[in-house]
């Protein structure tokens, strides 16, 4: 399959947009990493080329105007999982927490993950819950992240492996 070029991006990016983003600010490597978008009513914002066209996601302060063409409640209204992983190798062992929509060993099989893992909890849960459940995490855990040395998408949903028993307690209590 050959790779995603900048003008692939800007081209899929305008057939799904139109002329409602600057994209002179892209610094385009991978569908993957995050670029610089401009929305000409709220600013720079920063989104993985594969969200901006595939998914239809736009500038966030838009979607709270419900302008953006990606609606919250699409994604919301879908079954997801909660889990709790333990991340281990390149001689680093903590947590993972997130919500995907497959189950995480179709996740890791994609290769998305660049550790070894053990599963501590996976369970299917409405879209809201679960999505309300890993943003409690965030909150309540924001002063401990931590920050893995190889960098995945979702590496900023980390913690430290030392609180790994009141993640497990959080998320059986508040899973039922």
């Amino acid at each position: 399959m050959a790779r995603t070029t900048l003008e692939d991006f800007l081209k899929r990016s305008i057939e799904v947009h139109g002329d409602k983003y600057d994209y002179s600010k892209v610094v385009y490597k991978t569908t993957e990493t995050k670029v610089t978008i401009v929305c000409k009513i709220h600013g720079d914002f920063q989104l993985r080329p594969r969200a901006h066209y595939s998914d239809r996601r736009g500038c966030d302060e838009c979607d709270k105007t419900g302008k953006s063409g990606f609606h919250k409640s699409e994604w919301a209204d879908k079954i997801k999982f909660v889990y709790l992983l333990e991340l281990y190798g390149n001689s680093e062992r903590f947590l993972k927490f997130g919500v995907t929509i497959k189950g995480v060993d179709d996740r890791v099989t994609r290769g998305e993950i660049p550790y070894s893992y053990t599963t501590l909890f996976e369970k299917k849960l409405s879209g809201e819950l679960a999505m309300s459940i890993e943003q409690n995490i965030k909150l309540k855990y924001k002063s401990i992240t931590y920050k893995p040395f190889l960098n995945f998408r979702g590496s900023t949903e980390c913690l430290p492996l030392a609180i790994k028993n009141n993640i497990l307690n959080y998320l059986e209590k508040n899973t039922l």
